[in-house]
């Protein structure tokens, strides 16, 4: 079995600052900090944490390499290797407690006070579970010129007497999930583009690459699945083996690393609303598994859980809000108008496009398009005998909230038009295209928003009429 790697990060400064040097100081300030040592859990193969080992001169001349900086470990850590910038090597001593020597063989001048640093590696044996819950290291520093007395005076770091006592408490090896969050909430139904996503921040401690993979769980609610993989802090790959369910996992989360994974998701059209909805997760690795439960215990160690609000699509509400003409009759023979047709979104999303379809009574032409607000391109089709048909469309669409009219002019043909006129029909749709269908249905069932109705009296002769065959003579003249 692989031993645990750990790392530790002695900080060696000769005299500290001048100030803090008395006359029992040794001219060789210590300074040793012991990165998080794990429990021996079987199989977890510890990543390491740093050493940073540092010589300061603080005298007013050189002091000559070599300088020797020793460590004593406690039972169950030992030696396994060392990193160092420059200047720096570093072997076992052996032993029972075992010790590490490092020496440092730059001078330290006037110009050049400060080491570079070191780093030490150490392994952790698999049953180390210390009864008090702690490990204790000793550190301690000297060259020729500043040698260690027989009986070191040792104290907390930094030490001006060279000589350093750490206590580390053993922490438990684990991977943790440290917070969870969904953004932007609410999630809205029917967005299936991936611009929603649960992060998940996870925590390794005690585990090394000889714990790889790394494997995290998802739980999806019903109407939530996985889109893809967002911005994350070591590589991770995923795979759904099922909508409900996602699968990732990393072979790189170092000892003490703290990943954080985006998973972008789509929202179906169904989704419940207004939830809340749960997001689950489980973390495992060659030694620690997935808990069952965490669908119910979700603070339990491996667990994770973020909930979910949810709001309806945003819709398109199209609707016509009054058709309008003058002047108040039409005169039968002459160019009448405007009639201006107004309308709106009064939904909370764009409509795109949007078709404005109007059909005149029979012996109705369309004149001139006066204006469109906003900008329409519209086109006619149909005889004037049986009525023509104005066509306006937007392919923009409207914004939420925007307002709109179109006006134009219409002909009254004589001896087309019927004292018992047929109203103005108008539809208002988002479809692809224009559909004769959409008007047909608002001339039946003018009652629904995006339809009107329109009655426009006339003005004119007996004979301007189509019931103008019957005049007797007596009605020249004559209105409807």
């Amino acid at each position: 079995m692989r031993a645990l790697k750990l790392r530790v990060v002695a900080l060696i400064a000769l005299g500290g600052l001048a100030l803090s040097i008395d006359a029992c100081a040794q001219g060789l300030t210590l300074s040793m900090s012991v990165g998080a040592v794990p429990t021996g859990t079987a199989g977890i193969n510890h990543g390491g944490s740093i050493i940073d080992v540092e010589l300061q001169n603080v005298t007013a001349a050189t002091l000559t390499a070599p300088f020797t900086f020793t460590a004593t470990l406690p039972t169950g850590l030992s030696y396994g290797g060392f990193s160092t910038s420059g200047g720096w090597t570093c072997a076992s001593l052996g032993g029972v407690p075992e010790q590490v020597a490092c020496t440092y063989s730059i001078n330290l001048t006037t110009a050049i006070r400060r080491s570079k640093f070191l780093n030490i590696e150490l392994d952790v044996a698999p049953n180390l579970d210390p009864p008090s819950g702690q490990v204790s290291f000793r550190g301690t520093a000297y060259n020729a010129q500043l040698p260690l007395p027989p009986t070191p005076q040792c104290g907390p770091s930094p030490s001006s007497t060279a000589c350093v006592d750490w206590v580390e408490p053993v922490t438990p090896a684990d991977l943790r999930v440290t917070a969870m969050t969904a953004q932007p909430q609410p999630f809205v139904a029917g967005r299936m583009d991936g611009s929603h996503q649960v992060t998940v921040n996870c925590q390794v401690r005690g585990n090394g690459i000889g714990n790889a993979p790394v494997v995290l769980h998802v739980d999806w609610p019903a109407g939530i699945s996985f889109n893809g993989l967002g911005s994350m802090t070591v590589a991770w790959t995923c795979q759904s083996p099922t909508a409900a369910s996602t699968d990732c996992s990393t072979p790189n989360m170092p000892q003490n690393q703290a990943g954080t994974i985006n998973l972008r998701v789509d929202v179906a059209a169904n989704v419940a609303v207004p939830g809340p909805l749960p997001v689950t997760v489980s973390l495992a690795s060659n030694v620690q598994t997935a808990p069952p439960d965490c669908a119910a215990s979700p603070s339990q160690l491996g667990c994770g859980q973020v909930w979910i609000t949810t709001t309806a699509a945003p819709t398109a509400l199209l609707a016509i809000t009054s058709i309008t003409h003058a002047p108040a009759r039409f005169v039968v023979g002459q160019v009448n108008g405007p009639i201006t047709v107004h309308f709106e979104n009064r939904g909370n999303a764009a409509a795109v496009p949007v078709h404005l379809q109007l059909r005149l009574p029979a012996g109705f032409a369309v004149g001139n398009v006066l204006n469109t607000t906003p900008a329409f391109v519209c086109s006619v089709s149909g005889s004037q005998p049986q009525g023509q048909w104005l066509v306006c469309s937007r392919a923009a669409g409207l914004v939420a909230g925007a307002v709109g009219s179109i006006a134009f002019e219409a002909q009254v043909g004589a001896g087309l038009v019927s004292r018992d006129l047929d109203p103005v029909v108008a539809a208002l749709d988002a479809s692809a295209q224009a559909s004769a269908s959409v008007l047909l249905d608002c001339a039946s069932n003018p009652q629904q928003s995006h339809c009107a109705w329109h009655e426009i009296p006339l003005q004119g002769e007996c004979r301007d009429f189509v019931e103008g065959l019957y005049c007797d003579g007596f009605e020249a003249g004559a209105t409807p």
